[in-house]
């Protein structure tokens, strides 16, 4: 069977035409109408139609106001709201960036401190080893000097047993010479 638009079926043909009226139906019709709305207007019923369709007019009217007006208020509410939201949101995000710039802040002053502590700890050290490698030179320098003198003492006494062998010889040879002679 076949369907219309809104998924119905279709009546068969003989009855479609059975609904369409010819010509003659379509005046008739139109002049029933007519006819009608004369008897209405003669009796008033047409008046009291009219100022029922006005009552439902103005009380359509004032709804659709009413609802434009609430949305309205509505529209208003949320603006706000958003609004204020926003604002919060910018205030929590300029608390937290101020939160990151101190701590950025203390962050690089300990640094700084630190930098400056580690410094002078090396500064300190080297002033340390430069006192240290002065205090061996010195004890390097003094023993040094005690052995040269040491070695001097060493080679005069041992220049001062030769002297005497050697003066001790020359006698022992004199008196052998002279003895001989």
């Amino acid at each position: 069977m076949d369907r219309d638009m809104y998924g119905q079926p279709r009546e068969s043909s003989h009855v479609q035409q059975e609904a369409k009226p010819g010509v003659i139906g379509s005046v008739f019709r139109a002049v029933t109408g007519t006819l009608e709305h004369a008897k209405d207007a003669v009796v008033g019923k047409s008046h009291d139609d009219s100022d029922a369709a006005r009552e439902r007019s103005e009380y359509t009217t004032l709804k659709a106001k009413e609802t434009t007006d609430a949305a309205g208020e509505k529209l208003d509410e949320y603006k706000e709201a958003a609004a204020q939201s926003a604002k919060e949101a910018a205030d929590r995000t300029a608390q937290k960036t101020m939160a990151m710039k101190d701590t950025t802040a203390q962050k690089a002053k300990e640094t700084v401190d630190k930098a400056r502590e580690t410094k002078e700890s090396a500064k300190g050290n080297v002033n340390e080893y430069a006192g240290y490698t002065a205090q061996k030179a010195t004890e390097a320098k003094d023993a040094a000097a005690e052995k040269a003198k040491q070695m001097k003492d060493y080679v005069a006494d041992t220049a001062n047993e030769a002297a005497e062998k050697a003066k001790e010889t020359k006698d022992t040879t004199e008196g052998k010479y002279l003895k001989l002679a």
